[in-house]
C-alpha cells in the first residue's frame, strides 16, 4: 500500500524501532523521528496518531497519573483530527473491568472526539498507521459508489 507522492510522518522517538522499521519501508512515506508534544505519530497540522499497547492502555489509566487522558486532551484541543490506535486485546487483561474500559472509550470518543481504532499487533498497527496516512493526506483514492445495485 504505497503512498501515492512523498508524504511527511513525523514519529516520536520513544516508539520502537520495529514499527519505525516498517513505516520506514513504504514507499513515499517520508519517515522522521522526532520529539513529538501530542501523539505518537503527526502528519503536521493535519493527523495526530496516539499509538497504546493493551499493557500501556491499563497502566496509562491506571498509573502514570492518567497520562492517557492528558495525552488525548492535547490531541483532542489541537484542533487536528486525532486518532486513538489501540493494539491487542484490551478486553483480556485482568486490571480493568469492563465498565472502565468502556467507559473511557465512550468518553476518549463522544466527549473528546479522539477516534479509537483497534488493531490485533504491531504489524497491523504499522499498516493501520499508513492507511490513516494515506487517507488523510491524499483521500481515498476512488469514487465511493453512493447508490445500490437496482
Amino acid at each position: 500500500n504505497p503512498i501515492p507522492e512523498p508524504t511527511k510522518l513525523l514519529a516520536d522517538h520513544r516508539e520502537p524501532a520495529e514499527i519505525k522499521t516498517k513505516l520506514a519501508a513504504i514507499k513515499n512515506l517520508e519517515f522522521e523521528e522526532a520529539a513529538l508534544e501530542i501523539g505518537d505519530f503527526a502528519v503536521p497540522d493535519m493527523l495526530y496518531i496516539e499509538r497504546k499497547t493493551d499493557a500501556d492502555f491499563v497502566t496509562s489509566i491506571t498509573e502514570d497519573a492518567k497520562r492517557l487522558f492528558k495525552q488525548t486532551d492535547a490531541m483532542a484541543h489541537s484542533g487536528v483530527p486525532s486518532v486513538l490506535v489501540l493494539e491487542g486485546d484490551i478486553y483480556g487483561q485482568q486490571r480493568l473491568k469492563l465498565p472502565d474500559i468502556t467507559g473511557t472509550l465512550s468518553y476518549l470518543s463522544v466527549i473528546q472526539r479522539v477516534s479509537i481504532v483497534p488493531t490485533l499487533s504491531l504489524h497491523h498497527s504499522a499498516h493501520m498507521i499508513a492507511k490513516l496516512v494515506r487517507h488523510r493526506v491524499w483521500g481515498l483514492g476512488y469514487d465511493l459508489g453512493l447508490r445500490g445495485s437496482a
